[in-house]
């Protein structure tokens, strides 16, 4: 039997999109809890991600049906880039290294992590320090792209419990 075969047998027929298309269900707007599960440093991108599971809030998700607890979440820490010290914030009030430094700075704060330096960020997530932290979440819904009728979450907000 050819490879293409073996794929094609796998492939499931009985569906059809107009039928079967279902929403994915959002997390309602709000705060929860929920435990630090992987944290990883992508240089890439100039982030840290943290991947919450949610745990121990007992309510559903928009379609009434899915539970919030076990549903993951990520938070982003946005790192300083090479030009962010002469580039200006939308608002014009900081340069972009400013503004994310104050930012990872707060974070750290409502977490209480030192997280002084990157090389002491970098060893922590090695170590695994991060994982297991009880963690606050605030969660809220936006539409993305702008005008496109989809909707995601979002969490912009984390803090130890």
């Amino acid at each position: 039997m050819s490879e293409e075969t073996n794929v094609q047998e796998e492939v499931v027929t009985d569906f059809n999109l107009e039928n079967d298309f279902k929403v994915d269900p959002l997390i309602p707007n709000g705060n929860y809890s929920g435990n630090v599960v992987e944290v990883v440093f992508k240089q890439d991108k100039a982030c840290i991600q943290w991947r919450v599971t949610l745990d121990g809030n007992g309510n559903y998700m928009s379609d009434g049906e899915t539970p919030v607890d076990g549903a993951t979440i990520y938070f982003n820490n946005w790192l300083p880039k090479k030009g962010d010290e002469s580039a200006m914030t939308p608002s014009g009030r900081s340069t972009k290294f400013q503004s994310k430094v104050n930012q990872l700075a707060r974070f750290a704060k409502g977490m209480n992590l030192n997280m002084n330096s990157i090389d002491i960020i970098k060893e922590a997530i090695d170590n695994g320090d991060y994982i297991g932290l009880a963690v606050k979440v605030k969660i809220e819904t936006s539409e993305y792209p702008a005008g496109s009728g989809q909707f995601k979450n979002d969490c912009n907000q984390m803090v130890a419990a």
